[in-house]
């Protein structure tokens, strides 16, 4: 029995036209279980994700795993955001094992497709050192990151970063956040090495090495440079 030998295994499982609505208002929404939190309070500044030893204790193993034409909607006040032919595939052998998912997707008009490969998923959730690939696709932004997810308790990661963005304009006005007008700031190429690191806090601090733009190198890459 599953729950005595502490396995979960998952051979198939297709999920058709899901319908997801998120709605923040203030402080409250409807996704956090528990009695919202007035504007006023301030947020607790403990008790965020920490990788440790032994966070995984069961196995697992995700064969076919499907969503077909979902969609996700998001609203805040005024700022309304939809994801429509949302399309994912998930596989995953074990939680030693690697995790691929891949998928496409329509993000407010716009064509998108993501895939994301995980070494092993007990090694993320542990703290163990592990390797992570994500790339991001579609007409306003191509976006890549080949590295490694490193030791620790807080998320911290290295790698190789690239992005090409055919227009800052077009995405500044897709992110809700267009630019004044003018020329210039159309076609963005950016490339490096990438070390990061986000705390249990949700604090984040990026270091971008080698860095090249449109295939200028603005500096070269440091030996030895770890993020700290």
């Amino acid at each position: 029995m599953p729950l005595l030998s502490r396995t979960i295994v998952i051979d198939e499982f297709v999920l058709v036209d899901p319908t997801i609505r998120l709605e923040q208002r203030g402080s409250r929404n409807n996704w956090s279980l528990g009695p919202g939190t007035p504007d006023t309070e301030p947020v607790p500044s403990s008790g965020g994700f920490v990788r440790r030893p032994g966070a995984l204790p069961f196995d697992a193993s995700l064969g076919d795993i499907q969503i077909e034409n979902g969609a996700i909607s998001y609203a805040s006040g005024t700022d309304r955001r939809e994801v429509n032919g949302l399309d994912l595939n998930i596989r995953m052998p074990g939680l030693d094992q690697p995790l691929d998912v891949t998928g496409e997707l329509t993000a407010d008009g716009e064509n998108m497709t993501l895939s994301l490969h995980l070494g092993s998923v007990r090694s993320f959730f542990e703290g163990e050192a592990v390797a992570a690939r994500l790339d991001l696709g579609g007409n306003l932004i191509d976006l890549g990151f080949n590295g490694n997810i490193l030791e620790g308790e807080d998320l911290r990661y290295s790698g190789r970063f690239s992005t090409d963005i055919p227009s800052i304009r077009a995405l500044a006005d897709f992110a809700g956040s267009p630019l004044p007008p003018g020329e210039g700031l159309e076609n963005f190429q950016l490339s490096g090495v990438l070390f990061g690191v986000r705390t249990p806090y949700l604090s984040t601090r990026l270091i971008l090495a080698a860095m090249t733009i449109s295939g200028l190198t603005i500096w070269p890459e440091p030996a030895g440079l770890a993020c700290h």
